[in-house]
């Protein structure tokens, strides 16, 4: 998750939808390198991230100039004002750490930003994406109904949208889930290269 998760350092304050997009900058740097680099094919990269980090893809594939040739997400969504009310969202960046967002300024700022930042907003190249999204039906973050909205309106537009919906699994994936679905996102990754 790059900023996200302290790979990096952030100024203090920075809140968790601007690290978001921080790390997303820092992904679509990494994509116009291996273009540039000319020792992989720069048209079959491929992002994958869990949770934070499958918000950051979602953003560095709906508004950069790098999206990937398809994209992995698991326990995640590309709406981001079902985070509304999260409080793993209304977080800042402070010394090192992630704290709680406290003030009335720095909530409103959140919001702002989550509809500023969220992916839904640009579905029309989103969408365009193969898209393989992973989530439980009990993950007490990203509601299961609203992916499965996400995926009914992105497939109307582009059929290479897939869900895998794990039964009972919650944010917090089992060891079962990862057999589950490992083999069937490197399946996806071959189909799509």
């Amino acid at each position: 998750d790059n900023a996200g998760h302290a790979e990096f350092a952030v100024s203090n304050n920075t809140v968790v939808p601007d690290l978001i997009k921080i790390s997303a900058e820092s992904i679509d740097k990494i994509i116009q390198n291996i273009k540039d680099s000319q020792l992989f094919d720069g048209n079959k990269v491929a992002t994958m991230g869990m949770s934070m980090g499958g918000l950051i893809n979602f953003y560095q594939a709906s508004f950069l100039n790098n999206p990937p040739t398809c994209l992995v997400s698991i326990v995640s969504i590309p709406d981001y004002a079902v985070l509304k009310g999260n409080n793993l969202i209304y977080q800042k960046y402070v010394d090192g750490k992630l704290e709680p967002a406290t003030t009335e300024e720095e909530v409103s700022k959140i919001n702002n930003l989550l509809d500023a930042y969220s992916p839904i907003t640009n579905i029309s190249k989103l969408a365009n994406i193969p898209t393989f999204m992973i989530n439980g039906t009990n993950d007490e973050y990203m509601p299961i109904t609203s992916v499965r909205e996400y995926v009914t309106t992105a497939s109307k537009l582009n059929n290479k949208i897939r869900l895998l919906e794990l039964e009972g699994e919650t944010h917090t994936l089992s060891s079962e889930a990862y057999n589950i679905f490992l083999p069937e996102v490197f399946a996806f990754l071959k189909e799509n290269f």
